[in-house]
């Protein structure tokens, strides 16, 4: 299954990954910051979804790798999803140098999420805490109930419908679904026609 990625709401095409990656790097070469990846002991990405979509606060990461995993965890999210690096990206660098990478996404495009944000920086904080940067006194505990334990994932897919219409959600994002399960109904307005 191929991976399409976009940017500035642009689709990118598997096969070029490599050659974007060169291009950001010579944008990094235009620049008076130079780190070098030995000095880092642990590394974060953050993203949102695509444009019109939405994704449930969540950590993606090699979570084969003990320490990646123990990361992922002191993060916070609700959903700890094990992917592999991109060839050519920034995570199979700071990857192949043997320091854990996280890439945290939530959210949707062009939107500011409040609830989203305050994630991403108390799992930032987690994280930095985890990893020896900041002290434990100057750790804060994030607002509302403490998250149980992260759910585990070895793969995503999505559920895409069959046909176009008016969407009602019948589970919440985040929600534990099981198989066969009715999670939303489309209704065709023109045609008085209701689908699940």
């Amino acid at each position: 299954m191929s991976q399409r990625f976009h940017i500035a709401g642009q689709s990118i095409e598997p096969g070029t990954r490599k050659k974007l990656a060169l291009e950001i790097g010579k944008l990094y070469d235009h620049t008076d910051i130079t780190i070098p990846l030995e000095i880092i002991c642990g590394a974060k990405e953050g993203h949102t979804a695509a444009i019109h979509r939405y994704n449930l606060p969540q950590i993606r990461a090699d979570t084969e790798d003990p320490e990646t995993l123990r990361l992922a965890q002191a993060f916070g999210m609700p959903v700890i999803l094990r992917t592999n690096s991109p060839d050519g990206s920034l995570r199979e660098a700071v990857k192949d140098r043997g320091i854990p990478m996280l890439l945290f996404e939530g959210g949707e495009a062009l939107r500011f999420d409040e609830n989203v944000i305050q994630l991403a920086v108390h799992g930032t904080l987690n994280m930095m805490h985890a990893i020896g940067m900041l002290s434990n006194a100057s750790q804060r505990k994030p607002k509302g109930r403490p998250l149980s334990s992260p759910f585990l994932a070895k793969g995503s897919y999505w559920v895409r419908a069959s046909q176009g219409g008016i969407v009602h959600m019948l589970r919440k994002t985040g929600a534990h679904v099981h198989k066969d399960e009715v999670v939303a109904r489309i209704a065709d307005p023109m045609a008085a026609i209701e689908r699940q």
